[in-house]
């Protein structure tokens, strides 16, 4: 300090205060003076320039930070020109510790707001300004060119590309925005792109894709100037695969023997990976009482769409093992757990094989079969039912007119062999077998006959002696009651009563008199006569007595006996004559005189037979012998019994495959067998031989809609009844209706194949089994696609020339109809 000035240097803004100058004298009085110091300055910016960029559409905000001394007068310029606020222009004041900030605003920049911009700040003390450069950047401009390619079922290629590529030229890279979303889906999904460096084509592998979806893509670009609008949206579709996951909570039951009902969760679209699906069940039968090793039936594949279906045309009381599969047009899903159910038992559907008898004595034969195969026992085997039956001697009109209708007897054993005693000696039996199991008795074989070892026979019954002339003695007899075989010859004795010679004479088996000769008159004489049979000679009959007399004679060689025959048979009523001169020979029925007809013959003394026998020719027929001697008679009482006959039938369709036959009889007489007969409507009949004691029977297997007549015969031994009333049933389903439209048929055309969807096509309720798919190009030959493939849901044909002209023809067939419906479709390219 010099002289009491206070010298301040490149004085700032913080010297501004209060200064005291303060001096005393020699007298140590002190002086002070107080001055207040104040800072003035012009107005200066901090910084002194500026340089911003903005994205146009967006605001920029320029700020004048001005200090100086107060008051500051602020104005903002471009080009020159001052500045005035506007609808989107705004200028704000407010003051600092130093200064005034002022804020210059503009809204949605655009190209033409860029430049230079001056903020002019001035006092009383000076003026200065600040300079700020305003770059307006502008946003990219879309994607271009976009393309998807290398398409596969998870992942694509998508390439675009970016136009007037030298205005970015500063640049080093962009930045990239993939958008994607499902078609048609309201809702975008984005995926940020890793920086890309400029190129004239740009590509990136996307991944992560759902197999057979359809997408939307879109691009955009992004640099510092902001986000370019959205590329054109490009729509592809990934190609599928197997499906994922696998059919859930598998469930079965039986319905029938016949009849499984199988159950499953499907597969959840979203694992689908195609637009559509189907399932494949797989089933192993395995036969009841086998090991694991034992398959009866081939293992096999059923095609279905529904999530419940009911498996038919089973093997009874068989157990199914079931494993589900989902499946598209690119593989198959997994499996699923294994189920497994038993089908009901059924009546068995085979008999025993390689049945033969051996004849253990004449009443005994045993029995030896091999057992039923057990895939046809259709459940638990119970016993083996033997049906038997004598069968009469048709060649012996003696014994076929004497028989009634035999009843069958029954016998039922647990395996073979089986014994049945008590026969008839030297007697035929016809002998049938059944396997018998819960349900009922299965069909019979067919009929095995063994006859009973023969015995020696009873002895000849009612001998007469008639003498017929001096020298001729007629002895007549009947067969015994129990031949016990067949009569091969009898021996005829005669002895005289004085002289005691004993002579035998030898006669055929099929002969009942004999006439001896030379005799002695007024002699007399003991008659007697054995049958023998291969076993041996049996007993003698009764020993007549009788002197022989020239004078003559009359008598008649038969004997009378009581008769039962079933209608429509014959009959030959023996009345054999030995008479003399003017001998008359009648027959009476019911005491009325009988003449020959038609169907009565008279064989003038020897017999009468009388065909088509009916039921009102029962009744007592007498043959007398009338002459000057006196008169000799024999009866027969003849019962005729109708013809088995059936009083109700009654079909019952069960299913689209299945009748039941019921049928209904009052016939009291037992009928042997039963002959059913059925056919389609105008076919061929076909018969069906079954036991006489059923009175019910399924027909399986029969065709789906078609209509069916029946009717049955009873039959005794080998005289058939009368025919039933034919009776008709239509089972259910029908042929269908006119095939599907083609656009209803179409499901997805490509460039080379073509997607048709059968599952429309109407079945009329039977299930169709198969199509056949043919294709031609115009004004070419039909070609075969597919031949007798499965009904599946979808049929797809390949290998298609892009635009070209395709005619379509789709051929349905039914196992009941062969082929039912056709459609041809046109198709092009």
């Amino acid at each position: 300090m010099h002289n009491g000035t206070l010298h301040i240097s490149s004085a700032q803004k913080y010297d501004n205060g209060t200064y005291i100058c303060a001096a005393k004298n020699i007298l140590n009085i002190p002086i002070e003076k107080t001055i207040y110091l104040s800072f003035a300055s012009r107005p200066r910016f901090f910084p002194t320039a500026q340089k911003i960029s903005v994205r146009k559409k967006e605001t920029a905000s320029l700020l004048c930070d001005v200090e100086g001394t107060l008051p500051l007068d602020i104005t903002w310029q471009k080009d020159g020109m001052k500045i005035h606020p506007d609808s989107r222009i705004y200028i704000t004041m407010s003051n600092t510790k130093s200064g005034i900030l002022s804020t210059l605003r503009i809204d949605s920049v655009h190209s033409g707001d860029s430049g230079t911009y001056v903020c002019i700040a001035s006092n009383n003390y000076g003026w200065s300004h600040l300079e700020i450069n305003v770059g307006i950047q502008e946003p990219p401009p879309s994607p271009e060119k976009l393309r998807v390619f290398g398409i596969k079922s998870r992942q694509a290629i998508v390439s675009w590309r970016i136009s007037s590529l030298d205005s970015f030229k500063p640049l080093k890279a962009f930045t990239f925005y993939l958008q994607l979303r499902f078609w048609h889906d309201a809702n975008w999904g984005e995926i940020k792109l890793p920086k890309m460096p400029l190129n004239e084509k740009f590509e990136f592998n996307l991944k992560d894709l759902s197999p057979a979806t359809k997408y939307d893509l879109r691009m955009h670009c992004e640099t510092a100037g902001g986000r370019s609008q959205p590329s054109e949206v490009v729509t592809f579709e990934t190609y599928g695969e197997a499906p994922d996951g696998l059919p859930t909570r598998p469930r079965v039951k039986a319905l029938s023997s016949t009849q499984l009902m199988l159950s499953w969760e499907p597969i959840p679209k979203t694992l689908w990976n195609s637009d559509r699906i189907g399932y494949n069940v797989n089933l192993e039968p395995r036969e009841r009482n086998s090991d694991s090793t034992a398959i009866s039936v081939p293992p096999s594949s059923f095609i279905y769409l529904e999530r419940q279906i009911v498996l038919e045309n089973l093997m009874p009381f068989t157990r199914y093992s079931f494993t589900i599969v989902g499946f598209n047009q690119y593989g198959l899903s997994g499996k699923s757990n294994i189920v497994s159910a038993e089908t009901f038992e059924d009546v068995p559907s085979v008999y025993p094989n390689n049945i033969h008898c051996i004849v253990l004595s004449s009443s005994s034969i045993r029995v030896i079969w091999e057992d039923a195969l057990m895939s046809g026992i259709n459940g638990n085997l119970r016993n083996y039912l033997i049906v038997y039956r004598p069968i009469a001697d048709r060649d012996d009109d003696s014994l076929s007119s004497s028989k009634s209708p035999e009843t069958s007897l029954t016998k039922s054993f647990l395996s073979s062999p089986g014994e049945i005693s008590e026969l008839i000696p030297g007697t035929t039996y016809r002998i049938r077998l059944a396997a018998v199991n819960n349900v009922g008795t299965g069909p019979f074989s067919p009929d095995v006959l063994a006859m009973t070892h023969e015995e020696a026979p009873d002895a000849p019954r009612d001998v007469k002696v008639i003498v017929s002339s001096p020298s001729r003695t007629t002895l007549c007899w009947s067969p015994p009651p129990n031949n016990r075989g067949k009569i091969i010859r009898y021996h005829v004795f005669h002895r005289s009563a004085v002289l005691g010679r004993e002579v035998k004479e030898d006669v055929p088996g099929s002969t009942f008199k004999h006439e001896i000769l030379k005799l002695i008159n007024q002699h007399p004489y003991e008659f007697w006569v054995q049958a023998v049979t291969k076993a041996g000679v049996g007993k003698p009959s009764t020993v007549v007595k009788k002197i022989v007399f020239t004078k003559d004679s009359q008598g008649i060689c038969s004997w009378g006996r009581a008769i039962r025959l079933v209608e429509n048979t014959e009959v030959k009523l023996d009345c054999k004559a030995v008479c003399k001169g003017n001998c008359q020979w009648m027959w009476h029925y019911n005491k009325q005189l009988l003449n020959s007809t038609y169907r009565i013959t008279f064989h003038e003394k020897d017999h009468i037979r009388i065909s088509s026998l009916r039921t009102s020719d029962s009744g007592n027929y007498t043959c007398i012998i009338k002459s000057q001697l006196g008169m000799e008679n024999i009866k027969y009482s003849l019962s005729v019994i109708g013809l088995p006959y059936i009083s109700h039938v009654q079909a019952v369709p069960l299913d689209v495959n299945r009748v039941k036959l019921m049928w209904s009889t009052t016939y009291s007489h037992g009928i042997e067998r039963f002959l059913l007969h059925h056919r389609e409507e105008q076919g061929e009949w076909i018969e069906k031989e079954i036991d006489g004691s059923v009175k019910s029977y399924e027909y399986k297997g029969l065709s789906c809609g078609k209509a069916y007549e029946f009717y049955i015969v009873g039959a005794i031994e080998f005289t058939m009844g009368r025919a039933s009333g034919t009776v008709s049933v239509r089972l259910p389903g029908k042929l269908p209706g006119p095939s599907p439209p083609s656009q209803a048929i179409f499901l997805e055309v490509n460039s080379t194949y073509l997607a048709i969807d059968i599952s429309q096509w109407p079945s009329g309720g039977c299930s169709i089994y198969s199509f056949d798919v043919e294709y031609r190009i115009e004004g070419e030959p039909w070609k075969m696609y597919l031949q007798s493939t499965l009904p599946q849901p979808h049929l797809y044909i390949y290998d298609l020339h892009p635009a070209t002209a395709y005619a379509i023809r789709i051929t349905a067939k039914k196992y009941c109809w062969g082929t039912i419906s056709r459609v041809q479709l046109r198709h092009f390219r």
